[in-house]
Order: C-alpha cells, then structure tokens, then sequence
C-alpha cells in the first residue's frame, strides 16, 4: 500500500528520512525535504529531470519518443523555440537551459513534408496573427490557430506548419482571417505558401 509523505503545495514543511542510507558510489542522495529551498544548499533538482517528447499518434493519443529523438538530455531545459530551421517545412526545435550550457539545436529528419504557411494581412494585422487555417487533405482535416506561441524567454516562429500526407490526394486550405475575411486555397503543395489577405 502507498502512504503519501510528502505533497507540494499542501505541506512543504514535511519531512521524510530516507528509507535506507545512500549509496555515494552510485550518486544516490536523498533530501528530507525538497521543497526547503531555503535548507538545500543551492542543491537543484531540476537538473535531474530529463526533458521527454511525445509524439501525436494522429488518433487522439500520444508515444513518448524521447530516447528515439534524442531530446531526453538531462539538463533544466525552460526554452524553447519551435520553426523551420532548414526550408524543408518541418518543425525543427532550439533549447535553451537554465544555468548557462550550449544552445541545442534538434533538426526534424521524420519522413514526408508539410506546408510552411505565412500569412500578410492588409484588412488584418500584417502577420495574420489570429487566424485560423484548415487543412484538408482527402478526409482529414487538420486546423490550427496563426500565433507565434512563447516558452519562457522563447517564441516560436510566426508561421503555421501542416503535414501533407503522400498518397491521400490534393489538399485544400481554409484561412479566416482577424478580419473576418475567408479564403479558400486549392492544391496546396509541400514548401513554402505565402498568402496574402484579398482585399
């Protein structure tokens, strides 16, 4: 049976000895209390943890990839900025860790293309921030919302990235933009689309 001992924030006074003495040799520690930032010496916890990434399965669930990915590096990672690094229309990653270490830089090599959307608004903002974009291609149908997102001392591109999938037919696209304004784009190919609002 489990006992909770210690739960954050409800009781970040409690503490609890360890159930048996650490081994030094195999760098095992244990902290009575982990939430006693003021008792750990500058002791980080965070630097333990290693950084997991889990990829869209396409139904509803997730597959955690990240040994596969090589992204499960143990470093305080808090930014991170996503955009297409190499014109090849699929999301590349730039991490940035707590503490100082290298800026890493993770290039996407999956398989396929996708479509790198820019969008000029002339009714709307300039960057079409704020709109809405559908693709569809055959009998799916994948949406996403036009805005740079932000980490912690992070943004992401100002761009929108979809997946054209081989063998499911010609894709068709559907932006409404800040303004109300909708268009329709037929046989949207991989690369890169730049769109500007019609007046």
């Amino acid at each position: 049976m489990w006992q909770a001992v210690a739960v954050q924030p409800f009781d970040i006074s409690r503490k609890h000895k360890a159930p048996r003495r650490p081994d030094g040799t195999l760098d095992e520690f244990w902290l009575e209390n982990p939430f006693d930032f003021e008792n750990t010496g500058g002791f980080n916890l965070s630097r333990f943890e290693r950084n997991r990434m889990f990829f869209n399965l396409g139904d509803g669930g997730f597959r955690e990839v990240s040994f596969l990915s090589g992204t499960d590096i143990d470093s305080d990672t808090r930014g991170v900025a996503i955009g297409d690094l190499d014109d090849d229309a699929r999301p590349d990653m730039i991490v940035r860790n707590v503490g100082g270490g290298p800026v890493r830089v993770f290039r996407n090599a999956m398989e396929g293309r996708g479509v790198r959307v820019r969008l000029r608004g002339t009714a709307s903002n300039k960057q079409g921030i704020g709109a809405r974009l559908w693709l569809t291609q055959g009998d799916r149908t994948t949406y996403r919302e036009h805005f740079p997102q932000n980490t912690l001392n992070a943004q992401h591109a100002t761009e929108s990235i979809f997946a054209i999938l081989a063998g499911k037919g010609a894709a068709s696209m559907r932006i409404r933009w800040p303004s109300g304004h909708e268009q329709t784009l037929q046989d949207v190919q991989p690369g890169l689309l730049e769109v500007t609002e019609a007046k």
